[in-house]
């Protein structure tokens, strides 16, 4: 189990004590608050824990370090601009409440009871483990059935949903700067080279109508997850996309593998005509 704490307070009410000193590191009988929190939370055995900071976060750091000397695991996460109490939740809110307007059902889910036994996965775990590592961030992690039937969405409703997310998200009060990392492989397991690089160059070009006309019968087994690159398609199209890897991964002669990819678009630039890099040249030509 894993603990998040709120501590980026200014702690207004507190001053002059926390003009130079973070509320949350104001010593109470010589020592520093927020260690009774985390003494609480250690003794419940709860050992993972998460600070949420934001005014003068460097002191909190520098004081508590990685929290080995409290026998706890402390990781980090600041707000540029502060949210407000519970501001990364109530941005969770804006998204679930925006798409809900937009005609999209969701369900929400507040917590995991046992994370051993029941939790997000590996397509989450990897942006933690792989991507994020020591530089911990607020994650909402958002999951689109993409493998079980029968109710699986079509690749145009998919492309529809990832635009109605990026307007949810626009439509937020929250100053928050947001990322947004969708995982999944292109085919597999068998690996089809062809219908890969077909959707590659449907990406790149923003080819709407090839996107969006993928029929369900192509998004079957491990190639359904490229419905998450179709949702992020959606999002993202007023982005460039800059970057873009392909490597056809074969295990077998007969073919069995899986077609891996990188793709990304530019925080903040706009669509232009500038050319793509590629690490591997991606054409309808190849394909």
């Amino acid at each position: 189990m894993q603990a998040l704490i709120l501590a980026g307070g200014k702690g207004t009410r507190l001053r002059p004590l926390t003009v130079y000193t973070p509320k949350p590191i104001v010593p109470i009988c010589n020592r520093p608050f927020l260690l009774y929190q985390i003494d609480t939370l250690r003794r419940a055995g709860i050992t993972d824990i998460t600070l949420s900071l934001s005014y003068q976060p460097n002191k909190i750091e520098q004081l508590l370090g990685d929290g080995s000397d409290y026998g706890v695991n402390l990781k980090y996460t600041v707000e540029p601009q502060p949210m407000g109490t519970a501001g990364a939740y109530k941005f969770a809110e804006d998204l679930i409440r925006g798409l809900i307007r937009q005609g999209v059902d969701v369900t929400a889910v507040r917590r995991v009871v046992d994370p051993a036994q029941r939790g997000f996965g590996h397509a989450f775990g990897f942006i933690i483990e792989r991507l994020a590592r020591e530089g911990a961030v607020p994650m909402l992690p958002v999951l689109l059935n993409t493998y079980f039937p029968p109710n699986t969405p079509t690749s145009a409703r998919c492309f529809e949903i990832g635009m109605k997310i990026a307007a949810a998200l626009a439509a937020s009060p929250s100053a928050a700067r947001v990322a947004v990392i969708a995982s999944g492989g292109l085919s597999h397991f068998l690996c089809e080279e062809a219908f890969d690089r077909r959707v590659l160059a449907a990406l790149r070009a923003r080819a709407i109508e090839t996107l969006t006309q993928i029929p369900q019968e192509a998004l079957l087994s491990g190639s359904s997850e490229i419905r998450n690159w179709i949702t992020v398609a959606g999002m993202v199209g007023h982005l460039e996309l800059d970057f873009m890897e392909y490597i056809p991964v074969r295990r077998t002669p007969l073919g069995t593998g899986i077609g891996l990819a990188f793709v990304t678009w530019g925080a903040g630039a706009t669509r232009s005509d500038g050319q793509t890099r590629s690490a591997l040249p991606i054409t309808e030509e190849q394909s």
